[in-house]
């Protein structure tokens, strides 16, 4: 269990684990792939049609951009933020 499940966890009034349980840290993490460059050498093109000025923030097939680095980060921190106010009552 790792921060979605505490995070799911907070409407149960109590949470049980044994010594065969998984359990990790609080925190908010995004992780990917950049595959620009195999793309390419595959002789890869990539197509993507989208409505909407956010809807490709981070896709693994372009370019990394600076701006959505940070708005993955401060989306993140936000995040953590709401999980922290909302846990701390049933800690």
């Amino acid at each position: 269990m790792a921060s979605g499940g505490y995070w799911l966890g907070l409407c149960a009034d109590e949470i049980y684990v044994n010594q065969n349980s998984v359990v990790g840290s609080i925190g908010v993490v995004s992780a990917g792939f950049g595959f620009t460059a195999f793309a390419g050498k595959g002789g890869c093109e990539r197509r993507a049609y989208s409505a909407g000025e956010n809807k490709m923030k981070l896709d693994p097939f372009s370019p990394e951009k600076e701006e959505d680095v940070v708005w993955l980060k401060k989306s993140k921190r936000k995040s953590m933020k709401v999980l922290k106010i909302l846990s701390k009552p049933a800690r």
